[in-house]
């Protein structure tokens, strides 16, 4: 069986070496190169979605604030808001792992259990658990207050939230605050990115 290891179809030499320093990840199979998640990286080898870096997360918060500022742009505001939640999410778990040492973070469900339960206590969604082991806590509670409040206040569960109905009257009125507060998210967002 040929196990060895070139960076394919990614064309990223990190991804070689992800995999060379982490042989536990993968499970043998056939001698042909298997494509997974988009990737034909490994001959004779399959990752099971590799965990993420670093700087792989914190470039995935800074792509759903993108994500955010077109979803603003189209009028999509319940949307853009949900989205930028998950922004500081991602961020505030780069940071932790950065403060933890951690040269990456678990991807997939899978990845949280065996010998990787280190991470099963940031398997959450709670901003104010990820903030606390931020390294950056204090900073950010005292400094920047009014963009934390705003930003904790972010729940996933609102998702189920039904849109926003208005009636004819309130319209106009309820369109606009919902526009500006969605338009503080995202810049409190921003804000607090440049600070973790």
């Amino acid at each position: 069986m040929n196990t060895s290891l070139s960076a394919g179809d990614c064309g990223k030499a990190e991804t070689a070496n992800y995999f060379r320093d982490r042989k536990a990840s993968y499970q043998f199979r056939s001698k042909r190169s298997i494509q997974f998640g988009g990737c034909r990286c490994l001959a004779g080898l399959v990752c099971y979605a590799p965990v993420l870096t670093v700087k792989q997360l914190r470039e995935i918060a800074r792509e759903r604030i993108k994500d955010a500022e077109a979803l603003f742009d189209a009028e999509r505001y319940e949307g853009a808001m949900y989205i930028c939640g998950y922004a500081m999410e991602i961020a505030l778990k780069a940071r932790v792992c950065k403060t933890l040492r951690w040269s990456d973070f678990p991807q997939t469900d899978s990845e949280f259990g065996g010998k990787n339960r280190k991470y099963a206590p940031f398997k959450t969604h709670a901003l104010d658990f990820l903030l606390s082991y931020s390294g950056r806590e204090d900073k950010i509670r005292n400094r920047f207050k009014a963009q934390w409040d705003l930003v904790v206040s972010w729940d996933p569960q609102s998702r189920y939230t039904p849109p926003l109905k208005t009636t004819r009257a309130t319209r106009a009125r309820d369109k606009a605050a919902l526009k500006a507060k969605t338009r503080q998210m995202i810049d409190s967002v921003k804000i607090l990115l440049r600070e973790l």
